[in-house]
Parts: structure tokens; sequence; C-alpha cells
């Protein structure tokens, strides 16, 4: 790839990271323990693997990861730092371009890499605020899809309704390389 590619490339993830910063900004409502409803955030960091391949798209998912943890951090163990910043968006960045074909299928991987990733973060947090045994791993496990889903499933539902929009698809697919 000729360097020239690679700085448009690189140009390219670093606005789509600015414009989802700028989005999750905006948000619908926040969850008392971290996440937040936000104003289709995730779209722009999917679209970097989408757009341009696993590497880009893990790269600038991580980056904007990181970059929320700093701003808005909600860290209880080291295990749920690393799933819910750099891995949980490293997932939704990256497995998009493993359905480079469509748009809604690429979109939908990497949030269900993002939701895996807090759903374990999840179960993590809650099985620490719980003591041992079998039945309070079971409810970790159910607390966590329930809060997880909460406000994953409907910024993905939005962002799904906006794709639909045939002149934003259009664009999409014109930028893909």
């Amino acid at each position: 790839m000729q360097t020239s590619s690679k700085v448009r490339i690189l140009v390219f993830c670093a606005i789509c990271i600015a414009i989802a910063f700028v989005l999750g900004q905006i948000r619908l409502y926040r969850m008392p323990q971290g996440g937040s409803l936000n104003a289709c955030a995730m779209l722009f960091v999917a679209l970097t693997g989408y757009w341009y391949g696993i590497k880009w798209g893990a790269a600038a998912g991580t980056a904007y990861g990181l970059l929320s943890m700093i701003i808005d951090p909600f860290i209880i163990h080291p295990i749920q730092f690393l799933l819910d910043y750099p891995l949980a968006y490293m997932a939704l960045g990256a497995l998009p371009a493993l359905m480079r074909r469509n748009i809604f299928a690429a979109f939908l991987l990497g949030v269900a890499g993002r939701f895996l990733c807090a759903f374990i973060s999840g179960v993590v947090f809650f099985s620490e605020l719980s003591p041992d045994g079998e039945f309070m791993l079971m409810a970790s496990v159910i607390n966590s899809v329930v809060y997880n889903a909460s406000y994953i499933v409907p910024e993905a539902v939005l962002t799904l309704l906006l794709l639909t929009v045939p002149a934003l698809r259009r664009v999409i697919e014109g930028q893909k390389t």
C-alpha cells in the first residue's frame, strides 16, 4: 500500500474516531454503573473496519476505547478495564471487516463483539459485588445481560434505523476500499 493511501486511511479513521467521540458525548441516558445510550456513536467505530479492514478497525476501535476511558472512566477491576475499553471497541471496529458485503450484518457483528466483551465484564463486575456460589454466578450472568442490553441494544437499533436511509448507505458504500 502506498504511503498516500495509508495517510488517507489514517485521516479517515481519525475523523471517524472524532465523530464517534462527539456523538458519544450526546447521551440519551446514562447507566449508573457505566455505559450509556449514545447518538449512534458505535456506527463510526464500526465503519473503520467495514471500510479498511481488520487491522485499521482494530486500531481505531482501540484508540476510541482508550480515549473514552480517559474522558469518562468507570473501572472496578483490571479485567473489566480491558474488556470495557480497549477490547470492546477493538471488537466493534475490527469485526465488521468480516462482513464487508452487508453494512447491516457488519455493524451487528461489531456490536455483538462489543456486547460479548461488556457481558463478560459485567459478569466480573456483578460477581465482585456478590458472595461466591453457583446461584450468585447465575445472577451475575443475568444481571450482566440485562444491564448491558439496556443500553447497547437501543443504540444498535437506532443506528440500524439510520442505516435504512438510502443516501447514507450510498455514502458508506462509496467510501469502502
